[in-house]
């Protein structure tokens, strides 16, 4: 799939971002069918100890909303990805924040109302299934739209692919056009004017991934995932204290690294 993806990209860049929108819309209309179907088989008995756990430890917690939190984490990530389209977007300065402020806040809808939808149609305590939206749809005796929730989720795997595999090949060609990695990885084809030597490194960098050498340090990818998001804050601050005459159209107090400190904590 990887290497099917890279090949996408480097033919044609637009057509592997119609494909991942068109795979997007997929993985939306399973969600939806599953909270029509849901909406008439909720049973709110199942919300009467809505945390069974309590609020638990803020550090090392396994149980309790915190522990919840830190899961979460890990599924806001990916976000900062549009960030790396700006040489493709029209009046990206404006164009780029709506477009991550927008993604979270459907995100975020999506996540709670698909979870409320999931605990009052099946107890929380039957949840502990990897495919826990299919499952709780074959338990209310609905196996079509389990079986097409169950299709959707795998089809639209992809689209993690596609959209990690171009956001990390603009971002190498970014970092080799400003001089930090080799002037080779800036050029682009003149056909279809792709980053084609960046888009090839990133190729083999995610197929290399999954060799088993790797799994030990998978150990390490909290620690790398907090990192990401301390170290450009910490850059962002230092960046505005050594400009402040600059005209900035954004003001975001919530970017300091006590912020990202503390929304990390969990971890």
């Amino acid at each position: 799939v990887l290497v099917l993806v890279t090949a996408l990209l480097l033919m044609n860049s637009k057509q592997a971002l119609r494909l991942n929108s068109l795979l997007v819309v997929l993985k939306f209309s399973a969600l939806a069918v599953f909270i029509l179907v849901g909406l008439f088989h909720l049973n709110p008995s199942n919300w009467a100890d809505f945390a069974p756990f309590g609020f638990g430890q803020i550090y090392g917690g396994k149980t309790g909303i915190m522990a919840g939190a830190s899961l979460m984490f890990f599924g806001f990530l990916g976000f900062e990805s549009i960030s790396m389209t700006v040489d493709e977007i029209k009046e990206p300065q404006k164009n780029v924040p709506r477009g991550i402020v927008l993604a979270l806040i459907i995100v975020a809808s999506l996540y709670a109302v698909v979870s409320l939808v999931l605990t009052g149609v099946v107890h929380y305590t039957k949840l502990n299934v990897d495919d826990a939206v299919a499952y709780a749809l074959r338990y209310i005796g609905i196996s079509w739209a389990a079986n097409y929730v169950s299709v959707v989720a795998i089809m639209t795997l992809i689209t993690v692919c596609i959209s990690m595999a171009y956001a990390l090949s603009r971002m190498v060609y970014s970092l080799a056009r400003d001089g930090f990695l080799p002037q080779t990885f800036q050029k682009v084809s003149k056909t279809n004017k792709v980053p084609h030597h960046a888009t090839l490194l990133t190729g083999v960098l995610q197929v290399s991934s999954l060799w088993p050498i790797w799994h030990p340090w998978l150990t390490l990818r909290p620690w790398l995932t907090w990192s990401s998001w301390l170290l450009p804050s910490l850059f962002f601050v230092r960046t505005r204290a050594c400009h402040r005459r600059m005209s900035l159209r954004f003001h975001l107090f919530l970017s300091c690294p006590l912020f990202q400190l503390s929304s990390a904590s969990p971890l």
